[in-house]
């Protein structure tokens, strides 16, 4: 039972299922309490319920979910979806990488930058300069 919870969960991901995604982490839910881990039952409990109030307090935002937006997709492909605590993790993975840093302040290369502002939305290009006094 439990394993075919994690699948259906898995399955709302990939799909983009934003009514399996409610209801397989509804009855998650459940497991966490029984499994004793204590901020997963509590605050998991409080996620999913303001899910289901979405559609009456957010209507713009759950008609987005509910067209698949609340994951992400890296290449083409029907299967392929991930949630975005993933996506953020596979892309750090991408600016931690040997030549990640090093291309920072290349000028001719400004691609570097863009992935590093998916990776820390907070920080925007204009935070970035050459100049030392000015560095964040």
């Amino acid at each position: 039972d439990f394993q075919k919870l994690v699948l259906c969960f898995v399955r709302s991901l990939r799909e983009a299922d934003f009514h399996l995604f409610i209801a397989s982490l509804d009855k998650l839910c459940g497991f966490f309490f029984a499994l004793n881990h204590v901020h997963y039952a509590r605050w998991a409990t409080v996620f999913v319920n303001d899910l289901k109030l979405l559609q009456m307090t957010k209507p713009d935002l759950y008609a987005k979910f509910v067209a698949g937006l609340f994951v992400a997709k890296k290449s083409d492909g029907l299967y392929n979806n991930i949630g975005f605590d993933h996506f953020h993790e596979t892309n750090n993975k991408t600016v931690k990488s040997k030549k990640g840093y090093s291309d920072l302040f290349n000028k001719e290369k400004d691609d570097f930058l863009r992935k590093l502002e998916i990776v820390t939305p907070d920080i925007s290009p204009t935070h970035f300069c050459t100049d030392p006094q000015n560095r964040i």
